[in-house]
């Protein structure tokens, strides 16, 4: 089974990004939130968010293959998310990493690409997260989730030592990246 390995930067003293990775049988989901920094509860919404794709995935409620059953739960999400008094707002992408494909669903202004390479060298550069709504966030109870496919070819996403896959902010000054190996 493939390792990985997350990594976060921020150029606040307090992030309130959060990152989850684990194993669904033969696939790996990525889950990251960028709770909206400097607003009250922003760290409560992302916690809210990748913990509500961990149950919902791990009960079976969802299948993570199937990017617009993702989009479903980042629909119910960003309701439960506006009901909380405590939670602010949040982006939030969910993503599964399958032998031939990386599907998934996003929302808000982060942004996911995908790194493919030939004989070890980094050559092509995919966003999956392209043409997706900036606004309104998760937490709003209007979030515009947006589908994404991408083909995994021969499986290398979860087969290799150099990143694979970077999320991170569009403005870069927050920037989550996930390495397989």
């Amino acid at each position: 089974m493939p390792r990985f390995a997350t990594a976060a930067a921020s150029f606040r003293e307090r992030t309130e990004d959060r990152v989850l990775v684990w194993p669904v049988g033969e696939i790996w989901v990525v889950c990251v939130a960028d709770g909206r920094g400097g607003v009250s509860g922003a760290a409560k919404a992302a916690e809210a968010f990748v913990a509500g794709v961990r149950q919902a995935i791990d009960t079976r409620a969802v299948d993570p293959t199937d990017p617009l059953a993702c989009v479903d739960l980042l629909k119910v999400l960003d309701r439960e998310i506006e009901r909380d008094p405590v939670a602010g707002e949040t982006t939030g992408i969910v993503l599964a990493v399958t032998p031939t494909s990386v599907v998934g669903a996003s929302v808000g202004d982060s942004r996911a690409w995908l790194f493919t390479d030939v004989a070890t060298e980094l050559t092509e550069l995919t966003e999956l997260t392209e043409g997706q709504a900036r606004k309104p966030r998760l937490g709003t109870g209007g979030a515009l989730p947006k589908a994404f496919t991408a083909p995994n070819s021969g499986g290398r996403v979860a087969r290799r030592a150099q990143p694979a896959i970077l999320i991170g902010h569009c403005f870069g000054h927050d920037v989550s990246r996930v390495a397989f190996d």
